[in-house]
């Protein structure tokens, strides 16, 4: 991840604790992954009714949430390592 990859994820937990003070990143974390599980619900039950479109929706907000988690992840893993250290 570049610099200025790692600045724009460290602000967006930033930003996430300023506007949920009572939430933690592993709050955040929990709700992206119950997410995750409905929008893979939804996308398995669009591809059993053959709907494409819905199909490719779900699978575009599939990724975002997967690319949002991974972020957000090594995000929460650098803040931990840095208050360790």
């Amino acid at each position: 991840m570049s610099e200025s990859e790692a600045n724009f994820w460290s602000w967006v937990a930033e930003e996430v604790k300023q506007a949920r003070p009572q939430e933690s990143l592993e709050d955040v974390v929990a709700w992206l992954e119950a997410e995750k599980k409905r929008a893979e619900e939804r996308r398995f039950d669009y591809i059993l009714r053959g709907d494409g479109e819905k199909v490719a929706y779900w699978n575009g907000r599939l990724e975002t949430i997967n690319e949002v988690l991974q972020r957000l992840r090594r995000v929460g893993a650098c803040e931990i390592g840095a208050t360790s250290a």
